[in-house]
């Protein structure tokens, strides 16, 4: 529970004496509220307007608070709690009756289809004077040459790597692809000496078969 000391305006006084004392005096009133300020406990609720509600024992009500920071706390006024609220009596009825039938009536606004708001314009292109303003210092123009021509040679020599790693797989190809070349002509080679030394002995078994087909048939002859 907090405390702090509260000072009391002349309208929180006469809304004190008008609902809890009305027997008492104005000085009276001031000086009870001040005494029994000091005992009064803060309420973490706030007013609509964010002032501060400080809650008194005896009587039960409710100080509605200022905090001011060059003057302190002040009561602004006193409210009924609550919980000590008979309701209106026919008087104050009659008083709040009277009181909103003098009142204006409130317009009702006619009820008007929601309108799209037309496109934003696109803005004009820049002038040439404004895209001088913009214009970058030779410093920083010549830093960005020099950056471009370093990225530009760093992509060259990429380039040519790649191209030299190229060519020497493409010559150990070749190189693969004549081995093989000579190495099938060689068994073709062999081939061709086997298939023509067959060739001989079968000639040779043929021209002997002759032979003795022909000498047998002349001596039966």
């Amino acid at each position: 529970m907090r405390r702090a000391q509260i000072s009391f305006s002349d309208h929180a006084v006469e809304r004190f004496i008008e609902r809890f004392a009305p027997e008492l005096t104005p000085l009276q009133a001031r000086a009870y509220l001040e005494e029994e300020g000091l005992r009064a406990v803060r309420l973490k609720t706030h007013t609509a307007m964010g002032q501060e509600q400080w809650e008194l024992q005896e009587p039960r009500c409710i100080l509605v608070v200022k905090n001011s920071y060059d003057i302190g706390r002040v009561c602004k006024t006193i409210l009924i709690h609550q919980e000590n609220f008979g309701g209106w009596t026919e008087d104050e009825m009659e008083i709040l009756k009277e009181a909103s039938e003098r009142l204006p009536p409130i317009p009702v606004p006619e009820w008007k289809p929601p309108v799209k708001p037309a496109p934003k314009p696109s803005p004009p292109p820049p002038t040439v004077r404004q895209l001088a303003k913009f214009r970058p210092p030779p410093e920083a123009v010549e830093l960005q040459r020099i950056l471009t021509a370093r990225a530009n040679e760093r992509d060259r020599a990429k380039t040519e790597r790649h191209f030299n790693r190229m060519d020497e797989t493409i010559n150990k190809q070749k190189r693969c692809l004549r081995s093989a070349v000579r190495y099938l002509l060689a068994k073709a080679a062999e081939g061709d000496h086997l298939a023509l030394q067959i060739a001989e002995q079968i000639q040779e078994v043929e021209s002997g078969y002759l032979t003795e087909a022909f000498l047998e048939n002349k001596k039966t002859g």
